[in-house]
């Protein structure tokens, strides 16, 4: 069901004239199946779908999910070519150093992978034939000691998840949050400062209150006003802050590669 999917949309592609929302609805559910093929380890069904995604929907991020396809698939020119193409057209500044890092440990690996052994020079051609059998016995005892260190080890290269970021504007409603349940704090306290002073006066057994003690309950009662406001104005704060900063981390599409049953599962936002 899924190949099938797959090849009415490339095959469809541009030639079908859709409306911007349905070109948007296609795209997401490719960038749906995409997930679902890669965390299946189907890495070239899901680039497929993930190329469907790109092309109906023009979204950057897209090509994050490519990269990692084409890297686990060995194909490393091909992932430094897409990441390229990504930092050129990413528009979120935040996401270049984490860009740059995946573009520099991939160029390393197609360093190390190109890099050659200048050949030695040997006096003998017999000797020399020995040494190279040699080394090619070394090299294969290390090839052996390699796969029993990886045996059993997952090789799939697990895309970072994005650092949570706390914008401007959800820090200066924390900021006054904050403040705020502060000043509730210190009204609270005078409060229950003039409510003792009021009730040490009121406790003559006499059944009424002196003249005296009415400046602590009028206090007491300002002051209690004053801390219930400042709380109010400190929750609701607190709570604007926090829903803005989700907003804001939920603006990007994100994919990540979190635990699932007994395995890895890959999740994320389009």
């Amino acid at each position: 069901m899924i190949a099938g999917l797959l090849l009415s949309l490339v095959l469809s592609g541009p030639a079908v004239a859709q409306s911007s929302g349905q070109q948007d609805a296609r795209a997401r559910e490719m960038f749906i199946t995409g997930q679902h093929l890669y965390q299946e380890g189907r890495y070239r069904d899901a680039l497929v779908a993930f190329e469907s995604a790109y092309r109906l929907s023009g979204r950057a991020n897209i090509l994050r999910s490519l990269a990692y396809c084409h890297e686990n698939l060995g194909e490393i020119q091909r992932a430094l070519d897409v990441l390229y193409r990504y930092r050129e057209l990413v528009t979120d500044e935040s996401k270049i150093p984490e860009i740059e890092r995946h573009i520099q440990r991939l160029e390393n690996r197609l360093y190390e992978a190109s890099a050659v052994p200048a050949p030695v020079v040997t006096q003998s051609g017999q000797s020399g034939a020995r040494q190279q059998s040699g080394s090619s016995e070394a090299g294969a005892s290390r090839g052996r000691d390699n796969g029993r260190r990886t045996q059993g080890q997952d090789t799939r290269q697990i895309e970072p998840q994005d650092p949570w970021r706390v914008g401007v504007g959800p820090k200066v409603g924390f900021g006054l949050g904050a403040l705020a349940m502060g000043t509730g704090g210190f009204f609270a306290w005078q409060a229950q400062q003039a409510r003792t002073s009021a009730a040490d006066l009121c406790s003559d057994g006499a059944g009424y209150c002196p003249r005296s003690a009415a400046k602590h309950i009028n206090d007491d009662a300002f002051y209690s006003a004053a801390a219930d406001t400042s709380f109010a104005v400190g929750g609701v704060a607190l709570v604007g802050a926090t829903i803005w900063m989700v907003v804001d981390n939920r603006k990007t599409s994100a994919v990540h590669l979190v635990p699932y049953g007994s395995g890895l599962g890959l999740m994320g936002r389009f």
